[in-house]
């Protein structure tokens, strides 16, 4: 079985830029995604077998989407500031409708619709919660609600595969798809 989802990998120096603000979670408790980890998360399928990820790959070749810009801006918590257990940073632009379309392929297939996407780019997981780490995020979410970290163009996506070690997660890209 291959852990699988569906994501945008990100350019360079915009993880050369997160990694920037990553530097600043840096506590005990909180432990930030690695640089070579950044990505758009658009749907996780989980884990699958050989000849299922035939049929995601056949089905994700027949979107048809136009390169697009996203602007990368904004901070928050999920699921909320109190209970914090990923922070992220925001991504606005045509991701939405790209989702959409991705859902109701993978929908063709026998896969469950999302109930919501918010489009965000994960930059640390909380592993627990004390006082101290609680000001961290705060002043973490003081400092970058309003960030305006640039704009990236989107020209592609990828199935990528999640391999967990102890050293914490491997990403593989299985197939990229183009847009035209």
């Amino acid at each position: 079985m291959i852990r699988t989802f569906i994501a945008i990998d990100l350019p360079e120096e915009m993880k050369d830029e997160l990694s920037k603000i990553t530097d600043r979670l840096d506590l005990k408790g909180i432990k930030s995604v690695e640089r070579d980890n950044f990505h758009i998360t658009l749907k996780f399928l989980g884990e699958m077998r050989e000849d299922e990820i035939e049929k995601i790959v056949k089905k994700l070749y027949e979107i048809d989407f136009d390169p697009f810009n996203l602007k990368v801006c904004g901070s928050g918590v999920f699921p909320s500031p109190k209970r914090a257990r990923i922070v992220w940073i925001g991504v606005k632009g045509d991701l939405p409708r790209l989702v959409e379309i991705i859902e109701e392929k993978m929908a063709e297939i026998g896969f469950e619709r999302e109930k919501r996407f918010h489009s965000h780019i994960t930059v640390a997981r909380v592993k627990r919660s004390d006082g101290e780490i609680k000001e961290r995020i705060n002043k973490f979410l003081r400092e970058y609600k309003n960030i305006n970290i640039g704009e990236i163009k989107i020209d592609n996506f990828r199935l990528k595969k999640s391999t967990l070690t102890k050293k914490g997660p491997v990403y593989e890209t299985i197939q990229e798809f183009t847009f035209k």
